[in-house]
């Protein structure tokens, strides 16, 4: 659920809208400021969309919000975005026993998780143990903060 403070994001998107500012990002691309913190609901495909193509493009997730604003300034608005390693859920045994100590006497559930600031890679090059253990692939991520505060959750690609 997007917090109070973004509802100033809200605002001044749709100032945006309305002033006709020529160094502005497009409305979709500015709508991304409020979309991501919310994971792309179903009204926000054309968000979704331009995030894809500003990525595609080399850019950015988000526009600097200051190309969204009507008169140009961050008003604390910011964003952070990166690589992270994707831990399928897994089961763990969580208690070993039997003769040699060798059967697991007790499984638990893992969910999936996701670790920021790392890619899913190989320990060697035999295919076999990957680093961070258990990680399938590689996503990325992006988080909007509004004065420090972040707004949503983090969003995963």
């Amino acid at each position: 659920m997007i917090k109070k403070s973004a509802l100033l994001g809200i605002c001044l998107l749709a100032g945006l809208a309305m002033s006709g500012n020529s160094q502005a990002a497009s409305e979709d691309e500015c709508a991304i400021w409020i979309c991501l913190p919310g994971g792309f609901p179903e009204t926000c495909g054309a968000a979704a969309s331009a995030m894809k193509d500003r990525i595609k493009d080399g850019k950015s997730p988000l526009p600097p919000f200051s190309a969204c604003s009507h008169d140009g300034t961050e008003f604390g608005m910011s964003h952070n975005h990166g690589l992270a390693a994707y831990i399928p859920e897994q089961q763990v045994c969580k208690s070993w026993g039997g003769h040699q100590g060798d059967t697991c006497m007790q499984w638990e559930t893992v969910p999936e998780q996701y670790v920021k600031g790392t890619a899913c890679q190989a320990a060697n090059n035999d295919g076999g143990e990957m680093i961070p253990k258990g990680c399938t692939s590689t996503a990325r991520w992006a988080e909007v903060f509004s004065n420090g505060e972040q707004q949503g959750g983090t969003y995963y690609w």
